[in-house]
Parts: structure tokens; C-alpha cells; sequence
């Protein structure tokens, strides 16, 4: 069969997501198959943006295949944007006027950053921090050319928004001697997440390393000079912070405004069954941009980390070329690094316990270990760490083989990653876990 004779199966974007669909896609077909983005000529790693701006990475380290790769594997990269999608007549319209049609459609296009329209929005010097394009833009507005910190176009940032990326923000700036205030609307930070116990822990950490958090505070307008660019924010508390940049990490959301008209349902996302199968029949939706429903057991509708993604690049890779297996993620699991302290997550770790819920937890003053079990049952259902690093397979198997909270705190030694200080570090851990047992709840 030739070539043009193949299917065409034709992936937007090139994340991880879309470029994991289409390796795994080769490995068991000679299909042809075509990959779109309008960020990157190639794939690149968007974990490593943060270390290119620190100066520990050059942006050719974030491309992880040489450039022959993809032409020995026979995956066609086209670097363009999509404009639009017509799912009846199966073609892709593009910014460069080309139509690109297909067979099967699997689409991967992330997400963008999402900021509201507050006044100011769009004075220079305020942008998000998402893509390579958003990198270029930070090193642009906070260039210094060796140029001592008074005579700096930038000397004072503002990120609105407590998150992950609000806090690579900030340690990405504070590298440059930048001042960095950080904005947060909730009582504490990322209050949605973790408990105000792990929210103060962070605070304080934040504050150790020079950025000053503004709890219950909102931003109201962006105000600028006599060029246009960004001078000051006002807030929901009255006040008025003297700013040069302005960095907006308020989330992000999928992108699929592309596929508006594309006949492809929508909601927030692209809506998908357990199979990754869109509304339209030989379209499909991973990564970022698809929105489950009903979402996997114990998962978000929309998962937007690194790992899902993959997976459902695999997954929907699988379909594609085989028996078509349903999207199964497991048990939920999460990490970040706040500058020196890691976080992880496995399982349900809700910022405040349910009635049904039962929370046991060891405090110091640098870390903090939630383990949290069924009341009636006594049966572990999540456990979360700030600086103390777990191990994933052990946590997950905790979990996957129904566990109970006094096998799991036994087990301590296996889950700590530090092998040398995990029979100590287990010991203490215990010591302050367990006259917590008769306790049917542990309150803040």
C-alpha cells in the first residue's frame, strides 16, 4: 500500500500528550500520521521552561529527540496554527492558508493560560506563564544587560494567582533580584488544595525566600505609565503595590475555541467518553483539552498534569491500533517543588475532611505528613507529604489493595525515599501518629 493509500490519522498539538499518541501509534502501525502546533517546531519539555530562565538549562536542552528522529519514525511535524475544524468533511483549515485533511483526528491542544479582563489587562509588561512564548516575553520585560537593580526596567513584579506556576513565577524572578508580591484571593494559599496547616507552612517558606504573600486579596485593576507599560496594581483591599511586570497566574483552560464550529461537542473541554471518543465519530480528545464524562473513578473531569496526559496518549494510541481499552488512570497522584520544599499527593487528600473521613498527621515546623482513612472502615484512602518524599509504587499499592491505616503505618519504612534516614524518620512519624487513633477526627 503507498503511502497516500495509508489512513491518515492527524494529531493537534505536540505536547506530551499528542507526541506519546503518536510514538506509540507507530510502534503498531504504518499508518500515516501528522502532528500540528502552532507553539514549537518539535516537542519540547514545557516542565523544564522555569530552569531555561534560571540559567540552568539552554532552550536546546528542552528538546529531548534529535532532529532526525522524527523522520526516522515517519511522523510528519507541521508547524502551523489551526484556525478550524470541519469534523463532517474531515479538514483543518490553517493560519497559512493550507487545508489539511484526515481519517482520524486525535486532538492534544493543551491548555492556555486563563486571565480575566481586569482593566489594564493589556498594558505591556502583564502576561501569563505558559508556553515558549510566554518564556521569550519574561526574558524581553526583565532583560538586564548588567545593569545595576535601580536603573532596572524591572524592579518590582506582582503575580496575581496562588498556584504552581505563581510560585515559579516567583522564584524565577527573585533570581533576578526582582521583589515579588503574590496575590491570593483564598484565606491561604492554594486553600482549594491543602489544609490551612500545609498553606502555612508554604506561606512562611515563601516568605524565608523573599516573596511577600497578600492573602484574601484580589486584584482590581493594572494601571501604566505615559509608554503604556504596567506601573501599579490596585486590589480589593484599596491598596495600590508599584509594579513594572505584572505576571497573571490565575489557571489555566483548555484550547479549543478552534473547534467552536467544528461540530465536536463541547463544554469546558472537549467532552469524551471512557474510550477518549469525542461527540463525532473517529475524533478523539486527550491531555489537557478533554473533559470526561463521566470522569474515571476518584478523578477530576479534567485532569491537566504531565502523567495524565501520557497515559492518554497511550491509551488513545492502544485504541487506535488494537482492541480498544477504556481510559483506567488509577489512583490520583500529583507533585510540585516549592523552590527547596516538595509536595506529593496520592489518593484522596481533601483540604478539610469529610464526616466519613478520618485524618491522622505529623507536624514539624519544615514538613508535614497527612495520612487520611475511612472513619467506619479504617481503610487508608490518601496521604500527602510536604518535605518528605515518597515512593510512588509503594503509595499506590496502598491504595490499589484496599490498605488499612494500621498496615500502612507499619509500612512507613518502605514509602520513604530516603533510605537512610527512613527507620528514624518512621519512628517519629509513628510516635506522633499514634495516640492519635482513638481520636474519630483531627480538627485544625
Amino acid at each position: 500500500m503507498s503511502r497516500h493509500e495509508q489512513p491518515h490519522i492527524l494529531i493537534i498539538g505536540n505536547g506530551i500528550s499528542g507526541i506519546s499518541a503518536a510514538q506509540r501509534i507507530r510502534e503498531k502501525s504504518n499508518a500515516r500520521i501528522s502532528v500540528i502546533s502552532g507553539e514549537s517546531p518539535a516537542f519540547f519539555s514545557r516542565t523544564g521552561l522555569m530552569y531555561v530562565y534560571l540559567g540552568q538549562l539552554r532552550q536546546e536542552d528542552l528538546a529531548p529527540y534529535e532532529t532526525g528522529f522524527w523522520k526516522k519514525k515517519r511522523i510528519e511535524l507541521i508547524y502551523d496554527r489551526v484556525l478550524g475544524v470541519d469534523a463532517a468533511t474531515r479538514k483543518i483549515s490553517m493560519a497559512s492558508g493550507k487545508v489539511h485533511s484526515f481519517d482520524t483526528l486525535v486532538i492534544a491542544s493543551g491548555s492556555i493560560p486563563s486571565i480575566p479582563h481586569w482593566p489594564g489587562i493589556h498594558l505591556k509588561g502583564v502576561q501569563g506563564f505558559y508556553s515558549l512564548q510566554d518564556l521569550a516575553l519574561l526574558e524581553e520585560n526583565t532583560h538586564r544587560n548588567g545593569t545595576p537593580l535601580h536603573q532596572q526596567r524591572v524592579r518590582e513584579a506582582v503575580v496575581v494567582g496562588g498556584g504552581l506556576i505563581g510560585v515559579e513565577v516567583a522564584e524565577m524572578l527573585l533570581s533576578r533580584n526582582i521583589r515579588v508580591s503574590m496575590l491570593v484571593r483564598e484565606p491561604h494559599y492554594w486553600g482549594q488544595v491543602l489544609s490551612p496547616a500545609e498553606s502555612a507552612l508554604l506561606e512562611n517558606h515563601f516568605r524565608s525566600h523573599g516573596v511577600t504573600i497578600l492573602t484574601r486579596t484580589e486584584m482590581a485593576a493594572a494601571h501604566g505609565d505615559h509608554e503604556g507599560r504596567v506601573s501599579g496594581i490596585s486590589t480589593s483591599t484599596g491598596a495600590h503595590i508599584a509594579c513594572q511586570l505584572l505576571c497573571i497566574a490565575t489557571g489555566v483552560r483548555p484550547q479549543v475555541a478552534f473547534l467552536r464550529d467544528s461540530g465536536i461537542a463541547l463544554n469546558r473541554g472537549v467532552l469524551v467518553n471512557e474510550y477518549l471518543e469525542t461527540s463525532v465519530p473517529g475524533c478523539y480528545a486527550i491531555g489537557d483539552c478533554a473533559e470526561h464524562t463521566p470522569p474515571p473513578a476518584g478523578r477530576n473531569s479534567i485532569e491537566q498534569t504531565w502523567y495524565t496526559g501520557k497515559m492518554m496518549g497511550e491509551t488513545v494510541a492502544a485504541t487506535l491500533t488494537g482492541p480498544p481499552p477504556p481510559n483506567r488512570p488509577g489512583p490520583w497522584f500529583n507533585s510540585a517543588k516549592f523552590f527547596d520544599l516538595e509536595y506529593q499527593v496520592y489518593g484522596a487528600v481533601p483540604a478539610e475532611t469529610s464526616d466519613a473521613e478520618a485524618e491522622l498527621r505529623f507536624h514539624t515546623d519544615n514538613c508535614i505528613l497527612r495520612l487520611v482513612y475511612n472513619r467506619h472502615t479504617g481503610l487508608f484512602t490518601g496521604i500527602s507529604s510536604i518535605g518528605i518524599r515518597l515512593k510512588h509504587r509503594v503509595c499506590e499499592a496502598w491504595l490499589l489493595n484496599h490498605t488499612d491505616k494500621e498496615t500502612v503505618i507499619n509500612q512507613l519504612e518502605e514509602a520513604l525515599f530516603e533510605p537512610e534516614f527512613s527507620p528514624t524518620r518512621a519512628r517519629d512519624i509513628r510516635t506522633q501518629l499514634r495516640p492519635m487513633h482513638t481520636q474519630p477526627h483531627l480538627s485544625e
